[in-house]
Order: C-alpha cells, then sequence, then structure tokens
C-alpha cells in the first residue's frame, strides 16, 4: 500500500467516525456500545494521521537536513528559549549547547549556541567535570544554578574555574545549566545546555517557572540532536 492509499483510507474512516460522533452528540446514536465503536475508530484513525505523519518525516529527514543543518535549526531553537526564558522581555539570555570536545575527551566546549553569542569572547571556552556552572551539571547529572556575584570561597576560584575562565566569564552574573538526555535513554547524558546571564538574577533561576522552560528545552534539544543523527560522545 502506497502513502496516498493509506492517506485516502485513512481520510475516508476519519471523515465516516466523525459524521458517526456529530450523529451520536446530536443522539441519533443512542447505543453506549456503538458509541464506543465509533470513538474508538476515530481515535484509531488519529494515530493511523500520526503514524502516516511519522512516516513522511522520517522519509524527507535527509532532505530536510540538505535544506536546513542541525546548527541552524539548533541556534533558532536557542534564540526562541532564551525569548522563552526573558520574562516577557525583562531579562536577557544567552543559551549554549555543551558537548565533549574532539581534542580532549574528559572537557566538554560550545557546539551550539544562541545567535547573541556569535560574537563572544567567550564562544571558545572549556569546561572540565566540576568546573563551572556547566561542569558541576555534568557532575551532579543535574540542574545547576550558579550565582556568581557571590565572593570568592576559602580564597579559591569560583567553582574551580581557573584564571583564563574566570577572565572569559567575568561578565555573567547568573548561570542555569542542565544535562540534555537521549530521547530513548534518559540515563545517558549526550550534552549540557546552558542559559547565562549579565544580570544577578540568580534566584529567579531557581524558581520552578524557569527550570520547566529550561528542562522542555532541554528535551527538545536532544531530539533535534537524535533527528539529525548529530549524536554526540556520550558525557558519562
Amino acid at each position: 500500500m502506497t502513502i496516498i492509499q493509506f492517506q485516502i483510507i485513512l481520510i475516508i474512516v476519519t471523515l465516516l467516525a466523525g459524521v458517526g460522533m456529530g450523529a451520536a452528540e446530536l443522539g441519533y446514536v443512542t447505543d453506549p456500545f456503538v458509541k464506543r465503536i465509533i470513538l474508538a475508530i476515530l481515535i484509531a484513525s488519529l494515530i493511523g494521521d500520526a503514524i502516516l505523519a511519522i512516516k513522511r518525516l522520517l522519509e524527507q529527514r535527509a532532505s530536510v537536513a540538505d535544506k536546513a543543518s542541525a546548527s541552524d535549526v539548533i541556534k533558532k531553537a536557542l534564540d526562541l528559549a532564551c525569548i522563552a526564558m526573558s520574562s516577557d522581555g525583562v531579562h536577557n539570555f544567552r543559551a549554549n549547547v555543551f558537548s565533549i570536545s574532539k581534542e580532549k575527551k574528559n572537557e566538554i566546549c560550545i557546539k551550539y549556541h544562541s545567535t547573541n553569542m556569535d560574537e563572544a569572547a567567550d564562544q571558545k571556552i572549556r569546561f572540565a567535570k566540576w568546573q563551572g556552572c556547566v561542569g558541576y551539571a555534568w557532575g551532579y547529572r543535574a540542574p545547576t544554578v550558579a550565582d556568581m556575584t557571590l565572593p570568592f570561597m576559602d580564597g579559591g576560584p569560583r567553582w574551580g574555574l581557573t584564571a583564563e575562565q574566570l577572565e572569559l566569564t567575568n561578565h555573567l552574573k547568573a548561570i542555569l545549566a542542565l544535562p540534555v538526555r537521549l530521547p530513548k535513554d534518559h540515563e545517558s547524558i549526550i550534552a549540557i545546555l546552558s542559559f547565562d546571564t549579565e544580570e544577578p538574577i540568580a534566584e529567579l533561576l531557581i524558581k520552578d517557572h524557569h527550570k520547566k522552560i529550561a528542562s522542555e528545552v532541554a528535551s527538545q534539544i536532544g531530539l533535534l540532536l537524535a533527528a539529525f543523527n548529530n549524536l554526540t560522545d556520550s558525557l558519562d
């Protein structure tokens, strides 16, 4: 059966089921058993529509990848995520996706970033596990918030940062970092998503609202990486 034939059958079944549901709502069909059958057919047809859409997506993925690179798509997704995190334009955020460095497997570097990071001096920064907010999110395997306005602890660098890393990030005041996991394997971490800002608003990032937005973005980034077959080495 071709996709077109399958689609024609789905349209007919959906139409008939829709007419049946309409008749039931108007009182023309009163038998509860018949109503359940009509509802089941309608649900099945909707599932069929979803399967058809997925099938087409899989078949077209190669051509889509040719037209729009993973970098372009993920950058747009990160730009939208920054807007969502901004609380109706009150705050300004940058967003980055860190993955395993090709040069040093024990470090992560920025692989994707939002448009407002295009000319950033810290675009080439790297972190080891337990280094910086990003490194702590990697180590803890959980969302981590850094308040960079706090003073040094015990005379040492904040968050285990080197002097060079401190210089590159001294303009940042608050950071939220969290793991990006595989869509079908939530135990495997493939990247770290980071949102940062020059505003001292760490107390806002601790709240559920921003964490929920960031968590949803992390899930979508995982799906995009999987869709483009652009999965990096695991951070486990």
